[in-house]
């Protein structure tokens, strides 16, 4: 890879007041020498802390340093894809603010870039986090590519480095930001390395709230199965009251048997009925999703720019 070409680094923030300065400064020095050009682009996702106060001084101190405001917290999908809009680099890479991947892995990136792949996914070696979520995450990942079309990558981080037309795929999704899946339809052909998390001693951004709605996201938008589901289920509902009520008839008729039980025929009520609602209820998120799709609403309004001139 020539060292001339460019590079757009994109970072969503959310909170991240302490770490922004060092982890820009560890990307500059580490980027040195393997391109001729970089910029770095910072998208404040509503931070409630001096974020951007800290990011309106790197800007001043530095002009490759570019920072997008946004109205308020639209989440972190949803922000890097507002900084790709932005991004002019023949190569991007994304990179966490929080430091829990180490900048210096930018090398070893673009080393496996230089084997004509379109994208490099960074995968951690070992969960850090709590042992509930850890669970969570690997049932979530089974679970997704087991009912969804598209299958994720267990483990894979946000950070990556991909090629510009690699980035022109991704902006033409107008959908509920979800870059895993994006990559995962888009295919091409993608690589890998590992990198190790680093555990930091601070509150993690992403609540069990926020990764139900997360996997919630990535299940919902990309997986049919669920729908044919249904529709199996209520076939076999179906059969089984057919044969069920021809076994009633049966003994009524010919045996002149009549098979007491209201316990029995309540009970199977509810249970058809709570199957019935869940079905619904499937139907309903899908109904939901195009609902809020036809919509068309902006993936996230920006405030203000700094060192932007688009």
């Amino acid at each position: 890879m020539s060292n001339k070409r460019k590079l757009s680094i994109v970072t969503a923030v959310y909170n991240n007041q302490d770490t922004l300065a060092p982890l820009h400064t560890k990307l500059i020095s580490v980027s040195n020498g393997l391109f001729g050009d970089i910029e770095h682009i910072f998208i404040n996702d509503g931070s409630s802390d001096n974020s951007l106060n800290v990011l309106k001084k790197l800007s001043t101190e530095d002009s490759t340093v570019k920072v997008i405001d946004l109205t308020r917290n639209f989440g972190q999908h949803e922000a890097i894809m507002t900084g790709l809009n932005y991004a002019s680099g023949d190569f991007i890479f994304l990179i966490d603010a929080d430091l829990e991947e180490r900048p210096e892995y930018l090398v070893e990136f673009v080393s496996k870039l230089n084997e004509g792949y379109d994208m490099i996914i960074g995968i951690h070696q070992k969960q850090r986090a709590s042992f509930n979520r850890v669970i969570l995450t690997n049932i979530y990942s089974r679970l997704h590519n087991f009912i969804c079309d598209y299958k994720i990558i267990p483990n894979a981080s946000n950070m990556r480095i991909f090629t510009k037309q690699y980035k022109n795929h991704l902006l033409r999704f107008n959908e509920s930001a979800y870059i895993g899946g994006f990559c995962s339809w888009i295919g091409s052909k993608q690589g890998s390395i590992k990198i190790e998390r680093i555990h930091q001693n601070r509150k993690s951004q992403y609540t069990l709230s926020k990764l139900f709605q997360h996997a919630h996201k990535g299940i919902i938008g990309y997986s049919t199965k669920l729908m044919r589901c249904v529709s199996f289920g209520g076939f076999l509902i179906s059969l089984i009251s057919f044969l069920y009520s021809s076994y009633l008839i049966y003994n009524h008729m010919f045996l002149e048997r009549n098979l007491p039980g209201y316990t029995s025929i309540i009970t199977l009520q509810s249970f058809f009925m709570g199957i019935l609602f869940i079905f619904l209820g499937i139907q309903s998120e899908y109904i939901m999703q195009i609902f809020i799709q036809t919509k068309n609403r902006p993936m996230s309004l920006i405030k203000s720019t700094i060192n932007i001139k688009k």
